[in-house]
């Protein structure tokens, strides 16, 4: 077994933003088991408790995050919401993250609200009412009629100046004359309000600065939404110009549908008979499995997209795979049978292909050993030398596992699984005190390929295993817990006493827990408002005034980056640097890009941060 271990950079998986549509009462989080609480009380401007208020809690945007719940207070204005794990919110994560949840108060009735943030869940929050925004409008058709089938849906910067959140978990109907009222609504806050119908016509959507909501009512001006009366369709076709069916087609663009998508058909043909006037993008993507007719060729995790007019008909969309400069032919089969150490055939063991450039498809095999495997001989971009793919195949149940190299002349290959390793360690903080519910990502480098195997969360010790691991393969562990900063790269060394065991040192992690802050200014030293700024471990969105303030970087060097985009498609202004942590004054100051792009005189952010 070789225990040297590679030391190039794993990448971080980008963290995602998502917006939970959860139930609407505390019933179904009830439901779920949780015994934590936050209650508290709600008063009125003079201090008096505020009976029948609309209290919710809006979830940060994070692994685990409890979901939206909201209740209303009882006759002495008290509350009280039940906080639960979402266990939908506690794998991959993409986008952004935010860790800063908020409560939300209204009195509907009386245009009164409060907000207020936090990320450690506190058990008791009071909260005092104070005068509330009127947000109000009107949604017509291109000729001036009401649209009265019209949805609408109201958001808010996050209160750390984050990414938009909901207030209502359900977008709210408009009326016969197409209009709609939110009262109670926090003054001094920046909205994002979007408008849109679930068939025949397209959507708008409008953003209002925080300087404008100062005051008791906002009076939008009229959204005018397009007919969606016009077709659209065409052809998914592959690499090689064959005919792709089932792939999954959809459309964007100014004041189009929300996304719809449809599938291809035996012939490759899609049609959409809801679009609106104008230029639209197309994208098509197709996942498999290659289970069509000779002759047909699918291919999976490969896009395409093109730009087309409502109207046109006979649109073609030639899919190819982001991933790989090109292909050797269409997928292939490879069969055969997984035994353990004795020669009798084992269940459910899974395989999986291990390839440069990405970890391939899977199989497991059936009660008797078989298994069926699709797969793809590829080559990476750039011109990159080859490397031959593996078959990794393991049962972690019984420690076993075993890998063989493979190519696309393998047809059939029978797999003889042997003794394998265990990969484990602990993770504690700063105090040495152990981490539950820590993520660790196992990564395993075999061929000279070296990506992530799998993934799993701390005990309540604070330890991890992984077992089934093929001999021949080098280990080591990425660390990722929500307020703390990420450990890349921790090797696993093999373990004296334990020649089946490698080992993990004990991971101390660092609280990320310092703000980052400051000012975004484009080429005319004017404020930048409503900009998504990236930091080391998420971001921030900037508010009326061009600043942002992030609250979870760790200590040392971290790097900031802003991008806005030209409409006019002219160059993208840009800026990188890096500040030290606990920063609150950082200038951002946005420039042309220009080669690899715009770059502050700190210097740009490192690889692999």
């Amino acid at each position: 077994m070789n225990s040297t271990v590679s030391h190039e950079v794993c990448l971080a998986l980008a963290l995602g933003l998502m917006t939970l549509i959860a139930p609407s009462n505390t019933t179904a989080a009830a439901e779920a088991g949780s015994s934590e609480r936050l209650s508290g009380t709600i008063r009125d401007p003079g201090g008096a408790p505020a009976p029948g208020v609309l209290v919710s809690f809006h979830p940060g945007h994070y692994s685990g995050a409890s979901p939206y719940v909201e209740t209303r207070t009882d006759a002495n204005g008290r509350y009280e919401l039940p906080m639960t794990r979402d266990v939908q919110k506690s794998d991959f994560w993409w986008g952004p993250i935010d860790r800063t949840n908020f409560i939300l108060a209204r009195s509907l009735e009386g245009n009164l609200a409060a907000m207020r943030e936090f990320e450690a869940k506190p058990t008791e929050l009071d909260l005092t009412l104070e005068p509330g925004l009127t947000l109000s409008g009107s949604v017509k058709d291109t000729q001036g009629a009401p649209v009265a089938t019209a949805l609408v849906n109201v958001s808010t910067t996050r209160p750390s100046g984050g990414v938009l959140s909901k207030l209502n978990p359900r977008p709210a109907q408009v009326d016969a004359q197409g209009s709609f009222t939110f009262p109670a609504l926090p003054r001094g806050r920046q909205y994002s309000i979007e408008v849109f119908t679930t068939t025949s016509y397209g959507r708008a959507s409008r953003l209002v600065l925080a300087d404008d909501t100062r005051v008791s009512r906002y009076d939008l001006p009229v959204f005018v939404l397009k007919r969606a009366d016009r077709k659209l369709a065409g052809q998914v076709v592959g690499p090689e110009g064959g005919p792709v069916a089932g792939a999954e087609v959809s459309f964007s663009g100014t004041g189009q549908p929300n996304r719809p998508a449809t599938l291809s058909d035996s012939a490759g043909r899609f049609v959409f008979d809801a679009v609106c006037e104008g230029e639209v993008f197309l994208n098509a993507h197709s996942s498999g499995p290659p289970e069509v007719s000779p002759g047909v060729p699918t291919f999976r995790t490969s896009r395409a997209g093109l730009k087309a007019r409502a109207g046109d008909t006979n649109v073609i969309i030639q899919l190819h795979d982001p991933n790989y400069g090109a292909t050797f032919g269409r997928y292939l089969t490879t069969t055969g049978r997984v035994f353990d150490p004795s020669g009798a055939p084992v269940p459910r063991a899974s395989l999986k292909v291990w390839s440069p450039g990405m970890v391939g498809e899977t199989a497991q095999s059936d009660a008797d050993g078989n298994y069926v495997l699709y797969w793809q001989r590829k080559r990476p971009l750039g011109g990159a030398r080859l490397v031959r793919s593996a078959l990794v195949a393991r049962d972690a149940a019984r420690n076993l596992a075993a890998t063989h190299s493979f190519d696309e002349t393998t047809t059939n290959l029978d797999l003889r699984l042997q003794a394998g390793v265990t990969v484990k360690g602990s993770v504690r903080d700063a105090e040495n005190r152990p981490l539950a519910d820590a993520r660790v990502d196992l990564k395993m480098r075999l061929n000279h390929v070296g990506q992530e195997l799998e993934h799993a969360s701390t005990d309540t010790q604070g330890s991890f295993a992984f077992k089934g691991l093929p001999q021949e393969a080098d280990y080591c562990v990425n660390v990722n817990a929500m307020g703390y900063a990420l450990v890349f790269n921790a090797a696993a060394e093999p373990d004296s006493a334990q020649p089946d065991q490698l080992v993990v040192q004990p991971i101390k992690l660092v609280a990320a827990n310092l703000p980052v802050a400051g000012k975004v200014v484009g080429l005319d030293g004017k404020p930048v408002p409503g900009l998504w700024i990236y930091v080391d471990g998420g971001g921030a969105m900037t508010d009326a005034d061009g600043r942002f303030v992030f609250k979870g970087a760790a200590p040392g060097r971290v790097g900031v980056r802003a991008v806005k985009p030209d409409p006019s498609g002219g160059p993208d202004l840009s800026c990188r640097l890096e500040v030290q942590a606990g920063d609150t004054n950082a200038l951002v100051k946005l420039e042309p890009e220009s080669g690899t792009g715009a770059r502050n005189p700190r210097g740009p952010i490192p690889d692999g941060r």
